[in-house]
Protein backbone atom coordinates (compact mmCIF):
# COMPACT_ATOMS: atom_id res chain seq x y z
CA UNK A 1 0.00 0.00 0.00
CA UNK A 2 1.47 3.19 -0.97
CA UNK A 3 0.10 5.68 1.58
CA UNK A 4 -3.80 7.11 2.33
CA UNK A 5 -2.88 10.79 1.30
CA UNK A 6 -3.32 10.13 -2.31
CA UNK A 7 0.55 9.50 -2.56
CA UNK A 8 1.63 13.41 -1.65
CA UNK A 9 3.91 12.56 1.15
CA UNK A 10 7.05 14.33 1.05
CA UNK A 11 8.64 13.23 4.29
CA UNK A 12 7.95 12.76 7.74
CA UNK A 13 10.04 15.45 9.63
CA UNK A 14 10.49 15.10 12.89
CA UNK A 15 7.75 12.21 12.70
CA UNK A 16 7.95 8.52 13.34
CA UNK A 17 5.59 8.42 10.74
CA UNK A 18 6.73 8.26 6.95
CA UNK A 19 4.99 9.59 3.89
CA UNK A 20 7.13 8.98 1.31
CA UNK A 21 3.89 9.27 -1.99
CA UNK A 22 6.02 11.23 -4.26
CA UNK A 23 8.94 9.34 -3.69
CA UNK A 24 6.71 5.83 -4.61
CA UNK A 25 5.44 7.80 -7.89
CA UNK A 26 9.03 8.80 -9.06
CA UNK A 27 10.26 5.44 -8.13
CA UNK A 28 7.35 3.80 -10.71
CA UNK A 29 7.97 6.55 -13.41
CA UNK A 30 11.61 5.63 -13.17
CA UNK A 31 10.86 1.40 -13.25
CA UNK A 32 8.47 2.12 -15.99
CA UNK A 33 11.07 4.27 -17.97
CA UNK A 34 13.55 1.57 -18.57
CA UNK A 35 14.17 -0.97 -20.99
CA UNK A 36 11.85 -3.86 -19.99
CA UNK A 37 8.32 -1.51 -20.21
CA UNK A 38 9.24 1.15 -22.51
CA UNK A 39 7.46 4.54 -20.86
CA UNK A 40 10.41 6.16 -22.21
CA UNK A 41 9.12 5.32 -25.82
CA UNK A 42 5.59 6.17 -25.19
CA UNK A 43 4.19 8.64 -27.46
CA UNK A 44 0.61 8.45 -26.07
CA UNK A 45 -0.34 8.57 -22.68
CA UNK A 46 -3.52 8.66 -20.75
CA UNK A 47 -3.03 8.40 -16.85
CA UNK A 48 -6.48 7.47 -14.82
CA UNK A 49 -6.93 6.17 -11.43
CA UNK A 50 -10.70 5.62 -9.41
CA UNK A 51 -12.04 7.09 -6.24
CA UNK A 52 -8.69 7.60 -4.27
CA UNK A 53 -6.55 7.01 -7.36
CA UNK A 54 -8.96 9.32 -8.97
CA UNK A 55 -8.01 11.89 -6.80
CA UNK A 56 -4.66 11.36 -6.80
CA UNK A 57 -4.87 11.24 -10.64
CA UNK A 58 -6.33 14.79 -10.42
CA UNK A 59 -3.39 16.03 -8.12
CA UNK A 60 -0.54 14.75 -9.91
CA UNK A 61 -1.92 15.53 -13.44
CA UNK A 62 0.76 18.38 -13.75
CA UNK A 63 3.70 16.47 -12.49
CA UNK A 64 3.09 13.31 -14.26
CA UNK A 65 3.07 15.48 -17.46
CA UNK A 66 6.11 17.40 -16.39
CA UNK A 67 7.78 14.53 -16.06
CA UNK A 68 6.79 12.81 -18.91
CA UNK A 69 8.10 15.20 -20.90
CA UNK A 70 11.60 14.87 -19.92
CA UNK A 71 11.29 10.91 -19.80
CA UNK A 72 9.38 10.54 -23.10
CA UNK A 73 10.49 12.73 -25.90
CA UNK A 74 8.45 11.15 -28.16
CA UNK A 75 5.36 11.91 -26.12
CA UNK A 76 2.72 13.66 -28.67
CA UNK A 77 -0.26 13.57 -26.56
CA UNK A 78 -1.16 12.93 -22.84
CA UNK A 79 -4.14 13.05 -20.98
CA UNK A 80 -5.72 12.44 -17.61
CA UNK A 81 -9.04 10.56 -16.90
CA UNK A 82 -9.87 10.41 -12.96
CA UNK A 83 -12.69 8.55 -12.66
CA UNK A 84 -14.86 9.48 -9.15
CA UNK A 85 -11.73 11.58 -7.98
CA UNK A 86 -14.32 14.24 -6.26
CA UNK A 87 -14.75 14.34 -2.58
CA UNK A 88 -17.01 16.52 -1.28
CA UNK A 89 -15.86 19.27 0.83
CA UNK A 90 -19.18 19.60 2.79
CA UNK A 91 -20.45 19.51 6.56
CA UNK A 92 -22.06 16.63 8.06
CA UNK A 93 -25.74 15.99 7.75
CA UNK A 94 -25.39 17.65 11.62
CA UNK A 95 -23.67 20.52 10.18
CA UNK A 96 -19.61 19.62 11.35
CA UNK A 97 -16.39 20.14 9.04
CA UNK A 98 -15.60 16.70 9.67
CA UNK A 99 -14.01 15.20 6.83
CA UNK A 100 -12.54 19.10 5.55
CA UNK A 101 -10.74 18.46 9.57
CA UNK A 102 -9.82 14.72 8.48
CA UNK A 103 -8.09 15.97 5.28
CA UNK A 104 -6.70 18.90 6.67
CA UNK A 105 -5.22 17.26 9.66
CA UNK A 106 -3.90 14.17 7.28
CA UNK A 107 -2.72 16.79 4.72
CA UNK A 108 -0.74 18.58 7.65
CA UNK A 109 0.93 15.06 9.00
CA UNK A 110 2.05 13.89 5.63
CA UNK A 111 3.29 17.48 5.02
CA UNK A 112 1.30 16.67 1.32
CA UNK A 113 2.75 19.73 -0.10
CA UNK A 114 3.42 17.70 -3.35
CA UNK A 115 -0.38 18.04 -4.08
CA UNK A 116 -0.82 20.27 -7.07
CA UNK A 117 2.05 22.77 -7.04
CA UNK A 118 0.00 25.02 -9.35
CA UNK A 119 -2.67 25.21 -6.37
CA UNK A 120 -0.42 25.56 -3.87
CA UNK A 121 1.26 28.47 -5.28
CA UNK A 122 -2.00 30.21 -5.80
CA UNK A 123 -3.19 29.59 -2.33
CA UNK A 124 -0.44 31.42 -1.41
CA UNK A 125 -1.51 31.09 2.77
CA UNK A 126 -0.13 27.97 3.73
CA UNK A 127 -2.39 27.30 6.74
CA UNK A 128 -4.81 27.05 3.26
CA UNK A 129 -2.84 25.23 1.33
CA UNK A 130 -4.98 21.49 2.55
CA UNK A 131 -7.67 23.32 0.24
CA UNK A 132 -5.82 21.76 -2.50
CA UNK A 133 -6.63 18.46 -1.65
CA UNK A 134 -9.96 18.77 -2.46
CA UNK A 135 -10.57 18.32 -6.76
CA UNK A 136 -12.94 21.14 -6.63
CA UNK A 137 -9.94 23.63 -5.48
CA UNK A 138 -7.49 21.76 -7.79
CA UNK A 139 -8.84 20.64 -10.79
CA UNK A 140 -9.07 24.29 -11.63
CA UNK A 141 -5.37 24.85 -11.61
CA UNK A 142 -4.43 22.03 -13.11
CA UNK A 143 -2.60 23.21 -17.22
CA UNK A 144 -2.28 19.40 -18.62
CA UNK A 145 -5.57 17.63 -20.66
CA UNK A 146 -7.96 16.45 -17.80
CA UNK A 147 -11.32 15.16 -18.45
CA UNK A 148 -13.09 14.18 -14.83
CA UNK A 149 -15.72 11.40 -15.00
CA UNK A 150 -17.67 11.23 -11.69
CA UNK A 151 -20.94 9.07 -10.41
CA UNK A 152 -23.78 11.25 -9.40
CA UNK A 153 -23.98 9.16 -6.78
CA UNK A 154 -21.25 7.81 -4.41
CA UNK A 155 -21.66 5.29 -1.25
CA UNK A 156 -18.72 5.86 0.35
CA UNK A 157 -19.24 9.64 0.42
CA UNK A 158 -22.64 9.35 1.71
CA UNK A 159 -22.10 6.94 4.37
CA UNK A 160 -18.79 8.53 5.48
CA UNK A 161 -18.63 11.89 5.01
CA UNK A 162 -22.04 12.83 4.83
Amino acid sequence: RAESISVTGLDGQEKKLYFRGRRIVDAVLDTLSGDKYGLKNAQEVMLTGCSAGGLATILHTDYIHSALQKIAPKLERYKAVPMSGYFLMHDSLEGEPIYQTEIRSAFELANATSANQHCIDAVGNPKQHWKCYFAEFSHGFTQAPIFSINSAFDWWQAYCIL
